[in-house]
């Protein structure tokens, strides 16, 4: 049987002993430090515990930091679920809790992900291009980022 390394341990252990309410919106004092190690604690936790743990974060009224880290963690699990996330923050989220579903898409590489980003390219100002456009970039997506050139309506776009 494989031996887990110590830290990833400490970190299991952690995760396990916070309350699930560190989260809450009503938590207005917790530490923004404690709660930034309970989700890097959660990358090592089981997908199915932890993913209704970050739905709860992204619902609340935490800071967009710690959102942003909450959306990178939901891209490394895969689940149905954890991809209908990261799309709906694509689509409808503003800033950079937008700009980060589609990096974290592009992280991904999962191909079906970065195929729902062509919309979004679409009907996104100069920002939200750019973003997609990185992300097929971090993806390997060489056609569509062909597409996009080819499709290009002025020399700035193409560029």
């Amino acid at each position: 049987m494989k031996q887990l390394p110590v830290c990833l341990l400490l970190t299991a252990a952690l995760f396990a002993s916070l309350p699930h309410t560190l989260f809450a919106q009503e938590d207005a004092g917790g530490s923004e430090a404690l709660k930034m190690a309970a989700i890097e604690a959660l990358m090592v936790a089981p997908p199915q515990r932890a993913l209704p743990v970050l739905q709860r974060l992204l619902a609340s009224d935490n800071s967009d930091e710690l959102k942003a880290r909450a959306l990178f963690i939901v891209g490394q699990i895969q689940l149905p679920e954890a991809h209908e996330i990261l799309l709906d923050y694509a689509r409808n989220a503003d800033g950079e809790l937008q700009m980060e579903a589609i990096r974290t898409i592009g992280i991904s590489g999962n191909q079906e992900l970065t195929a729902q980003l062509d919309d979004i390219y679409a009907a996104g100002g100069p920002h939200v291009r750019e973003a997609v456009l990185h992300a097929y970039l971090i993806a390997g997506d060489e056609a569509s980022v062909f597409e996009i050139a080819q499709n290009a309506s002025s020399d700035e776009e193409f560029e």
